[in-house]
């Protein structure tokens, strides 16, 4: 028995075979592109005390091979030295090519070294310092009270002495207001 086909069910067949054809599917003259290099936009040689977050986050670029910024490319982030934590540590870049992690410095001192990798490419490295607040590097100034600004510097100590904080005073100092003369 000869089969039957309607006139509408035809033509769907002829525009969708039309439409892979005409290149609104992949075909083997499409380029695949993949990444070419990574790149640190921003983020590397920050300082963070021990449990604390790095002020920027770490972000980088990634280039693909039509040498213009690769969009949703998967970004892997490990620590390669020292103690941190990272989120995420897996990302994927946007649409200028871009994505970042937030670091949190574990380590008491010392150099912390972030990799970043993307598949088939080396890793770059960004160089953070875990330090501490030490006494000597509290800036006093007049009308700031005793916690006035405060620097951070890595320390060359194996032991380091970390200042608490109470209700608004430094140990060490028992002035509560503000200190002229300074």
């Amino acid at each position: 028995m000869p089969r039957l086909f309607s006139s509408s069910s035809v033509l769907g067949t002829v525009l969708s075979l039309s439409a892979v054809a005409c290149g609104d599917g992949p075909t083997a003259d499409t380029p695949t592109i993949t990444p070419q290099a990574l790149q640190i936009v921003s983020g590397d040689k920050q300082t963070a005390i021990s449990g604390g977050a790095v002020a920027a986050p770490l972000r980088v670029r990634v280039i693909g091979s039509d040498t213009r910024p690769m969009h949703n490319a998967t970004v892997k982030w490990s620590v390669a030295e020292g103690l941190a934590t990272l989120t995420p540590v897996e990302s994927t870049t946007d649409a200028s090519g871009e994505t970042e992690t937030q670091a949190t410095i574990k380590s008491v001192t010392g150099l912390v070294r972030v990799n970043a990798t993307v598949k088939e490419l080396d890793p770059i490295t960004f160089s953070l310092t875990a330090g501490h607040v030490r006494r000597s590097h509290l800036a006093r100034r007049p009308g700031h009270g005793c916690a006035g600004a405060t620097r951070l510097r890595p320390s060359r100590r194996t032991i380091p002495r970390f200042l608490p904080v109470h209700a608004g005073r430094t140990a060490g100092c028992s002035h509560v207001g503000p200190i002229s003369g300074l």
